[in-house]
């Protein structure tokens, strides 16, 4: 600061020497904001311009280096911070080890020198840490580097929670590591030892966190949820949808052979809670289409998912479902290149695929995670549960596939598909459903009645997410959009009364329509549109 305001003063000095004496005052102001600069600029006379603009340099770079200053400081001060804190650790372990060999008063040789190793091997790392402790007291954080190495990830985590055993017996905690062996990988093994080590850490030192995982099932813990999306609902729904567009041999690359795929990055229990709903889906359609599987060895492997896509549809399948994770555009480009229609997962790639991609599948996870936060704020946790994306709370849906229209054309692949979930009824009943709703539809969009289908959809087997929703009459109008409120109005009243007709009297809210968007406007409940129930206040969750 004193090197810059010096600066600064003999800058002006020279300049002054070449300026008439009235602006002595202005200069000297401006000298005064140089020693102590701000973010308003330096305003000078007009015939001190380039004055002026100089000066102004000079505070901005001064301003400038000031931040960088601080930033480094910052950097330096939390360094310090986790590093005292990372100092705690293996001074712990070696007290926990000490302390262990002390209250054994039968302690056998063997673990005398085993728990004596270990206390050693951590003091030896507490050296190390205030080694670098000092190092970073002398040197800016900015020279601090990853020191990469091949590190033995599944020895190291072993290690670490073996470790934690005396920490855990004075608390009554177990640990329970569930890792693959031998699985090596390149990072700073020093730094992500201690990352682990803070992680554990804070775990025994709060062990009544409340926690969401999400897009993953943990069960058995109290203090958890889990958050996932219903995968074999969504998967039914593009079994369907491939049935139903391998039977259109009018549709161009649709060959004879009644043939579907479904394509997996890897064989996990993810994929196969889809693969079941996908399969139910297609046979319920016709029984007879063969389904093609083919599960890769990767979800980030987009060369390889194009080559097992490319293989489905070499054994024939001329529509296909794509678990494909990263690999997804793999997949796009195999049927771009092979003459075949992808259904999406886990996201909009209808635009991608210009055409190729006939429908994607998507998933709200915000919308579960939100009702759990409500039921916490509520007073109402409910740990070790799930919380499901469904059609029925709009965390599932499917795109219009506007693309694909274009490129097969408007009247060709059914406007509208009516399908209903979870139903447990009786032959006449479901003889009822099938004759009515979907002439109910037909009736309030003006469709002839050959272009809407309807299908059952019966409640899935427990999977992987838990089981399907059972507990009401869920429809889903498909490829819907661009119809005005008027007409969706009259839909759910037909909809909604042709299913009373059928299966009797319903309890409320238990009568839904799903539109494709899942706005207000576009769910039935109970025969009136919801947009209509929330404003005459009829509709309660």
């Amino acid at each position: 600061m004193v090197v810059v305001s010096i600066a600064g003063c003999s800058y002006i000095s020279y300049r002054f020497m070449l300026r008439p004496l009235e602006h002595l005052d202005e200069v000297a102001e401006a000298a005064q904001k140089l020693a102590h600069p701000t973010d308003a600029p330096i305003i000078l006379s007009g015939n001190l311009k380039n004055m002026e603009d100089d000066l102004n340099r000079v505070r901005e770079q001064t301003l400038q280096s000031l931040k960088n200053a601080q930033i480094a400081d910052q950097r330096r001060d939390d360094l310090l911070v986790y590093l005292a804190h990372d100092l705690k650790t293996p001074l712990t372990s070696v007290l926990g080890y000490l302390k262990l060999i002390e209250d054994e008063p039968e302690i056998t040789p063997e673990l005398v020198c085993k728990y004596t190793g270990i206390a050693r091997k951590k003091a030896q790392r507490l050296e190390e840490l205030i080694n670098e402790f000092f190092e970073i007291t002398r040197f800016s954080t900015q020279k601090l580097s990853l020191e990469l190495t091949q590190t033995h990830l599944s020895r190291m985590l072993m290690q670490i929670t073996y470790e934690f055993n005396p920490i855990l017996a004075e608390k009554g905690l177990e640990w329970d590591l569930q890792i693959a062996e031998n699985i090596e990988i390149m990072c700073d093994a020093d730094k992500l030892e201690r990352a682990i080590d803070n992680l554990i850490r804070n775990a025994v030192n709060y062990p009544d966190q409340k926690f969401v995982c999400i897009d993953n099932c943990i069960v058995g813990m109290d203090n958890v949820v889990s958050v996932g999306g219903n995968c074999n609902e969504g998967c039914y729904i593009a079994g369907v949808f491939c049935a139903m567009l391998t039977t259109r041999t009018e549709i161009p690359h649709i060959n004879p052979e009644k043939k579907v795929a479904y394509v997996s990055g890897k064989d996990t229990p993810y994929g196969l809670d889809g693969y079941a709903g996908f399969v139910q889906g297609v046979h319920d359609v016709d029984p007879e289409i063969e389904v093609i599987t083919v599960y890769g060895d990767s979800f980030s492997d987009p060369a390889g998912m194009k080559e097992w896509v490319l293989s489905a549809i070499e054994a024939g399948a001329d529509c296909m479902y794509a678990m494909a994770g990263n690999g997804v555009y793999g997949a796009i480009e195999g049927c771009q290149e092979g003459g075949a229609y992808l259904v999406g997962h886990d996201g909009n790639y209808d635009e991608a695929g210009a055409g190729y991609v006939a429908t994607s599948f998507c998933r709200a996870m915000y919308i579960p995670v939100v009702q759990v936060v409500y039921d916490f704020r509520a007073g109402n946790w409910d740990g070790d549960s799930v919380y499901l994306c469904t059609f029925t709370n709009g965390g599932l849906g499917f795109t219009n596939g506007d693309y694909f229209k274009q490129m097969v054309g408007e009247d060709v692949f059914p406007q509208d598909i009516v399908g209903v979930h979870a139903l447990d009824l009786t032959a006449e009943q479901k003889a009822k459903l099938v004759a009515n709703v979907p002439a109910g539809v037909c009736a309030a969009f003006n469709l002839d009645i050959n272009v809407s289908m309807m299908m059952l959809m019966p409640a899935l087997p427990e999977g992987n997410y838990g089981p399907s929703v059972k507990d009401s009459i869920t429809y889903f109008i498909f490829t819907a959009p661009n119809k005005t409120d008027d007409q969706k109005r009259e839909l759910v009243k037909n909809v909604y009364k042709a299913t009373c007709d059928a299966v009797g009297e319903l309890p409320k809210n238990k009568c839904i329509v799903i539109f494709k968007e899942h706005a207000d406007n576009n769910v039935g409940v109970d025969g009136v549109l919801r947009v209509d129930a929330k404003k005459n206040g009829t509709f309660h969750v």
